[in-house]
């Protein structure tokens, strides 16, 4: 009788055991998610559009998760599909801009800035979310010597002519650049998002990309 009777307890402190280890479990991963909700703010989209001098939209058309800690406001941005990255849009490239391409590169500098707009927007759905502005840049050269021949011919249909002011500026036709999406970022001076904006609405963001073809 004694016998079963310890055999009795030792069960029932065991399922107590059980019960209080899966309950922490439970606990746990619930106060983990709560401690998530309450130090970060989060949200998704299907994309980014922005307008260009020479396009009324050109779309980057992949998931992005952007999050926020609500302390330090710091942002952080992931590509959720980075193979779905790419897009195309129209870029003027001067004389100037291709010699101070080179020689960027030929003094060892390690991004060069492609092109910026200021009207760019995030995508959920029907729904955008304004992002003040976006530079374009690439840590990779190749392109400059593979596509130089290219952009070299493009560069002899230049010729000064009045702008929309009436200011004279170099006039060159576009080139149609496809690139794929390296990373989206903020620059690591300014990683934070200003008080003046509020989440997701952002003041700016640098997308990194590689040159897939000049036409």
């Amino acid at each position: 009788m004694m016998r079963s009777e310890v055999k009795r307890i030792l069960l029932y402190l065991a399922i107590i055991t059980n019960l209080y280890l899966i309950i922490g479990v439970v606990s746990d991963a619930f106060g983990d998610e709560s401690a998530w909700n309450m130090k970060y703010d989060e949200s998704q989209f299907t994309g980014i559009w922005f307008k260009t001098r020479y396009q009324n939209k050109v779309e980057i058309k992949t998931p992005i998760r952007l999050t926020m800690d609500r302390t330090f406001r710091r942002l952080g941005i992931t590509l959720l599909d980075p193979k779905s990255a790419g897009f195309k849009f129209l870029m003027k490239i001067t004389p100037r801009d291709f010699e101070k391409w080179q020689e960027s590169v030929n003094n060892g500098a390690k991004d060069i800035f492609l092109t910026n707009n200021q009207r760019a927007y995030f995508v959920s759905g029907k729904e955008t979310v304004k992002i003040d502005e976006i530079t374009i840049n690439t840590e990779q050269f190749e392109w400059l010597s593979e596509y130089k021949a290219v952009i070299e011919k493009n560069l002899k249909n230049c010729q000064m002519a009045p702008d929309k002011k009436g200011d004279l500026d170099m006039v060159c036709p576009p080139l149609l650049i496809e690139v794929q999406i390296i990373r989206i970022e903020r620059s690591v001076l300014s990683p934070f998002l200003p008080t003046t904006h509020v989440f997701p609405h952002l003041n700016y963001i640098d997308i990194f990309v590689k040159i897939l073809s000049i036409k």
